[in-house]
């Protein structure tokens, strides 16, 4: 971990917390705070993959069932995905895991 990425990690969690009650529940809430400080935590680039399909997942479901808007999903997807370890090669920006349609 180091000063960017902890960084990173705090504007996470203030987005989730300035997220109103109706629009993320606190489990799902819960569950994506997790996963950042997962990512904030890991310096394996594997374990970093999962965390990030793993939120990718999370924010397409909200997308897919019409209670978030693309925006949004992306807008925190991009703060989650920023959190982990690059790798060797550096991470390379990739898209939500299912686009609206629901398809891989």
């Amino acid at each position: 971990m180091d000063h960017s990425r902890y960084l990173a990690y705090r504007s996470v969690t203030r987005s989730l917390g300035r997220l109103p009650e109706w629009l993320l529940d606190a489990h799902e809430r819960d569950r994506l705070r997790d996963t950042a400080e997962a990512l904030l935590l890991t310096n394996d680039a594997e374990d970093a993959e999962r965390f990030r399909r793993d939120a990718a997942l999370a924010l397409s479901l909200l997308v897919g069932q019409r209670r978030w808007d693309d925006a949004h999903a992306d807008a925190l997807w991009n703060e989650i995905a920023d959190r982990g370890p690059c790798g060797g090669q550096g991470m390379v920006r990739r898209d939500r895991a299912l686009s609206f349609a629901g398809s891989l």
